[in-house]
């Protein structure tokens, strides 16, 4: 995570809280001058500086709803503070070896316009939260008082300019070493292909023969997969408004019709009620919902929108395209938003997530191409497209997966890449812990969540 996006995270909790942060020094101005380890036999780390790191760790876990009282955990914590403060040591040390530090002319141009676009983006969030944006019309006094209000606020939070302009050199200088370290790294097409292979097997073995589980993961996560299982249609629709009396009365009747028909398990319970209370529930019972009940009430729906229905068959048997009639008559703006648009939504015939009646209209018919009669459903009526039939088993290894994986493939190999150089750095200054800095030595733990 770039330090500016976690300055503006940091900040969006600040601002839940209303106050700052509890913080959690362990340090006291008796030992802040204590020494936790020596770096390269001179570089002495000390206890002050650390804590000042594990302070921020401790208040930003503790924000988040961690518990960081517990011995454990704040074991944790010091070891990430001390890992923290070596890894800048690192890009500190690396930065100026490689000598991108003193910053030229352009790179120091550069900061400055990125530590003012995070400062004022921090002063908006302050302005957003607290309602102290000027009004359009403010005069240029009230917007100047406005802003050392905010600024005044991020001060109070330790957010001043200062150390925004420090951490944005961090995260300036982070960079710079990262792309120098990483220049010359890339994938080459066989790995691409083999990580390719190995995530169609993954998805294969997940959703070949659990459709709804891929339905879940694509409809409602947003995942885009690599093995598509067999029976989804690609459907396109037009969804027609309706009274929305007729289609509550429709629907009402519709409900108690099936109520009726699932088993009664309450028998024996009633049995043992008293007769008082058996009459009353009698008594307020409804009459009964018969079949023609539930049909004549969803005809009368239909009826309603029988002129458009059939001017819609009209325009369909003189030719005009299916997707200009929904473009004009579809109330769904799913419709009108690509893929679907094109593609129409994924539905198999044991789907949970759309409208029973939609599915119900998408596998009445049988043939690409093929529109349904009106299905009275849940936000209306459903006309339906049988578009085509969603391509099953992998999908195809296009050159935009194929840079997707490339990607992925290559923000593996530069983290461990940069890791590798971290620890070679370590073991090349030669890091010897004090006897007080030994609760701070980083151990195989890499983060809170380790810690149950």
């Amino acid at each position: 995570m770039k330090l500016h996006s976690r300055l503006l995270a940091l900040l969006t909790a600040l601002l839940m809280t209303l106050t700052m942060l509890p913080a959690f020094a362990e340090t006291t101005e008796d030992d802040s001058d204590t020494v936790l380890a020596v770096i390269g036999g001179e570089t002495e780390v000390l206890k002050g500086e650390v804590d000042e790191v594990l302070d921020e760790i401790v208040s930003y876990y503790t924000q988040y709803g961690v518990d960081m009282t517990s011995e454990d955990m704040l074991s944790v914590a010091r070891q990430m503070a001390m890992e923290t403060y070596l890894q800048t040591a690192f890009y500190d040390a690396t930065a100026k070896s490689l000598g991108l530090d003193p910053l030229s002319e352009d790179d120091a141009l550069e900061l400055l316009t990125q530590i003012d676009s995070v400062y004022e983006d921090l002063i908006a969030q302050v302005y957003t939260y607290y309602g102290l944006e000027p009004a359009e019309d403010a005069t240029d006094e009230e917007k100047a008082s406005a802003r050392e209000s905010a600024i005044s606020m991020l001060d109070l939070m330790g957010y001043t300019y200062d150390y925004i302009a420090v951490t944005e050199k961090q995260n300036f200088l982070y960079e710079k070493v990262n792309q120098v370290l990483t220049a010359d790294l890339s994938v080459p097409f066989d790995q691409v292909v083999e990580a390719y292979n190995a995530h169609v097997a993954d998805d294969e073995a997940t959703y070949a023969n659990d459709p709804s589980t891929y339905e879940i993961y694509t409809a409602y996560y947003g995942y885009e997969p690599y093995f598509v299982p067999q029976g989804f249609r690609g459907i396109t629709h037009i969804l027609l408004s309706v009274d929305e009396d007729l289609l509550a009365t429709y629907q009402d009747l519709q409900n108690r019709f099936e109520e009726q028909a699932e088993p009664d398990d309450t028998e024996a319970e009633d049995a043992l009620e008293d007769t008082d209370t058996e009459d009353e529930a009698e008594a307020e019972e409804s009459e009964p919902v018969t079949e023609a009940e539930v049909e004549a009430a969803k005809a009368a729906v239909i009826a309603s929108v029988q002129d458009v229905i059939d001017e819609i068959h009209a325009k369909l048997d003189a030719g005009t395209p299916w997707s200009e009639l929904v473009a004009e008559y579809s109330t769904d703006p799913g419709m009108q938003q690509e893929p679907n648009k094109t593609y129409g939504y994924s539905v198999f015939s044991d789907s949970m997530m759309y409208d029973p009646a939609f599915v119900q209209a998408a596998f009445s018919i049988d043939n690409i191409g093929d529109v349904s009669e009106p299905y009275v459903g849940m936000y209306g009526i459903y006309i339906v497209h049988y578009t085509r039939d969603v391509p099953s088993g992998p999908v195809e290894l296009t050159d935009e997966l194929r840079a997707e994986i490339e990607e992925e493939l290559l923000s593996d190999v530069t983290n461990e890449t940069i890791e590798n150089a971290y620890h070679a750095w370590q073991e090349s200054v030669d890091i010897v812990y004090t006897e007080a800095g030994e609760a701070y030595r980083p151990e195989e733990i890499e983060n809170v969540d380790e810690i149950e």
